[in-house]
């Protein structure tokens, strides 16, 4: 509703009406209890979807209650897609990827194309292609994820942790946070070129205007503010920490880590 602010937590979801200054439990919570819920995503249409480590559950009432999908109960999910009028995906941990096209009644496996053994991490749809981080490189899938192709060759070979698509200059910009640092691509992945930061491998990217701030592993938050040319860590209360996710709302930098929630006030 752009005024409540959702918490995925081991304990279940949890909601913030007054910009992460309170916390109120999701009533479904003592359902979801033990179960962990990995991650969250909104549809066009304020549909809440919670990857859980029991599941698929859905909100319909703003996250006050939610229901599982039954088909993928006892799946565990660390990460979903929200096509709006297209399918659903889910990310199975060490399955691969579903598909839903009959509003989570019955899924189908969406792997072809994939190498053996490949896990995919990250998700997210480009105006063409769909596309897939997975932990040895970069696919994307022209069909809706029918079938996938290995792209990109410069992040084979690493993990890809977060995708995130943005409109540069009238064209479509995919950046790539993975093992050796943050990544650029101006063709749909097709090529790609490294940005920084040295030395960091990152994890979750959020972007306000020409400044980008990239997650990391173990060292915590840093900050471009000419499209990723250069950077600087902004650590000042947050620490050398790992960095699970990042959002900006209403003039705030939240960070997600281990230790819990941060936010921070942007220039």
């Amino acid at each position: 509703d752009g005024h409540t602010l959702y918490a995925a937590t081991l304990e279940g979801v949890y909601l913030s009406k007054d910009g992460g200054d309170s916390w109120q439990p999701s009533k479904s919570n003592a359902e979801m209890a033990g179960r962990g819920v990995l991650c969250l995503a909104v549809a066009e249409d304020g549909t809440l979807y919670a990857g859980a480590s029991g599941g698929l559950y859905r909100s319909r009432d703003g996250g006050q209650t939610w229901e599982l999908f039954k088909a993928t109960e006892g799946m565990n999910i660390p990460g979903l897609l929200v096509l709006n009028g297209g399918p659903l995906f889910i990310r199975a941990a060490y399955e691969r990827l579903y598909a839903s096209e009959d509003d989570g009644r019955t899924w189908q496996p969406r792997a072809q194309g994939f190498e053996p053994y490949t896990e995919v991490i990250s998700l997210a749809a480009g105006l063409r292609f769909l596309h897939a981080g997975a932990d040895d490189g970069f696919f994307r899938s022209a069909d809706g994820g029918r079938t996938w192709q290995r792209a990109g060759p410069g992040l084979k070979g690493q993990t890809v942790f977060c995708l995130h698509v943005e409109e540069e200059k009238g064209r479509e910009a995919l950046y790539a946070g993975a093992t050796r640092g943050l990544y650029r691509s101006l063709d749909e992945g097709g090529s790609w070129q490294f940005l920084g930061p040295a030395g960091a491998t990152v994890t979750t990217l959020v972007r306000q205007g020409s400044t980008l701030y990239a997650g990391t592993k173990y060292k915590g938050l840093y900050r471009s503010t000419d499209g990723g040319r250069a950077w600087q860590p902004i650590n000042e209360g947050l620490g050398l920490t790992s960095v699970k996710a990042l959002l900006i709302h209403k003039g705030q930098l939240y960070a997600a880590t281990p230790q819990g929630l941060y936010r921070r006030c942007l220039p």
